[in-house]
């Protein structure tokens, strides 16, 4: 598309580098006309109408129905009370968060994984991931169970890896992020939001609505099971504040929120961010994993059977984590995953 090469590549020809003016003209145009007519133009007035010609041409089947019948969908999350923490998820087949919290649920009580080295670890990883993604259409009808968690695991040994034949989803088997990204916000008050959204694939569908300068994405049926959304919060009921509150998204998503949720307690925020990542994706049955890792998390793995395919990175995750001082001050530690181009502002940074 001519006004997407426009907005994002360079006189060069070359993709925009870090710190580069970005100028959405048009895009902004649209934002102060809802600014001032207000959201309903977008769904129904001069701004849809303008959108929905532009859709067209990119070959968009939108109509102004759709756009008029859209509303957001509220619900209650998920949640699991474990090892004195209590995590929340939002619910759904295609949510990555059910993942991760499953993937969680599995490990963290699990005095193999908690006492073992970085060889049993990446093992016990292994394995849980595979059973956690695979197992999704079970998750869907028992979602977070303790009970369930324990039962997946309970056949896993610790000299070689296990087969497991699970009825869930299979997702995309890539380290894209399936054009998704994801933040994490508070507020003096305490309230916290952990968000994450997708595009289904990095800039959409390549086209422009013209001349809205918005960016079309593929219908969600298309990127549902890819996009892996992951957003989380984790509580501590005993302890007023935020544990940690985490946002990633596409197929290593759920795999790299787990993997943060099990490792700030034992080493903070920063050092869990940046520890290499590992995912079993259910099938195929093979383990995806960082260039970075150590020598001994791939002995651990090949030495036990499993099939390593190696990423430079996966999965982009932000983090916060939130207490109250010795004099009852609210502090709060945050962190952008260092694999990407993300920002960590306010609060305290490691």
């Amino acid at each position: 598309d001519a006004n997407l090469a426009a907005l994002f590549l360079g006189p060069d020809g070359a993709a925009l580098a870090p710190g580069a003016v970005l100028k959405q003209i048009e895009l902004a145009a649209v934002l102060a006309q809802i600014r001032v007519r207000g959201a309903s133009d977008l769904y129904a007035g001069q701004s849809a109408r303008t959108f929905l010609e532009g859709a067209a041409e990119a070959g968009a089947l939108l109509t102004l129905a759709d756009l008029r019948a859209y509303a957001p969908a509220w619900s209650d999350t998920l949640s699991l009370e474990l090892a004195g923490e209590q995590i929340h998820v939002v619910p759904g087949v295609a949510s990555g968060g059910v993942v991760a919290g499953q993937l969680w649920a599995m490990l963290a009580e699990d005095p193999r994984y908690l006492g073992g080295d970085e060889s049993a670890r990446a093992h016990l990883f292994a394995e849980a991931s595979a059973r956690a993604y695979g197992d999704q259409a079970n998750a869907a009808a028992n979602p977070l169970s303790v009970f369930r968690a324990q039962t997946l695991m309970s056949d896993v040994s610790m000299t070689a890896k296990t087969a497991f034949a699970g009825g869930g989803l299979t997702p995309k088997v890539s380290a894209e992020d399936a054009g998704a990204t994801g933040f994490v916000v508070t507020d003096r008050n305490g309230s916290v939001v952990a968000c994450t959204l997708t595009m289904g694939r990095a800039f959409g569908v390549g086209r422009t609505a013209r001349p809205t300068g918005i960016i079309l994405s593929p219908t969600p049926k298309d990127v549902e099971t890819e996009s892996m959304l992951a957003p989380v919060l984790v509580l501590r009921p005993e302890i007023p504040g935020v544990a940690l509150a985490g946002a990633a998204g596409g197929p290593a998503g759920p795999a790299a929120i787990a993997g943060l949720l099990l490792g700030v307690q034992s080493c903070g925020l920063e050092a869990a961010l940046a520890a290499p990542r590992l995912v079993h994706q259910g099938a195929p049955d093979q383990v995806l994993m960082e260039a970075r890792a150590t020598p001994g998390q791939r002995e651990g793995l090949s030495q036990r059977g499993h099939r390593i395919r190696e990423f430079l990175s996966l999965g982009l995750v932000n983090g916060m984590t939130c207490g109250f001082g010795a004099e009852g001050q609210r502090t709060c530690l945050l962190a952008a995953d260092p694999r990407g181009g993300g920002w960590a502002a306010g609060g305290t940074k490691p």
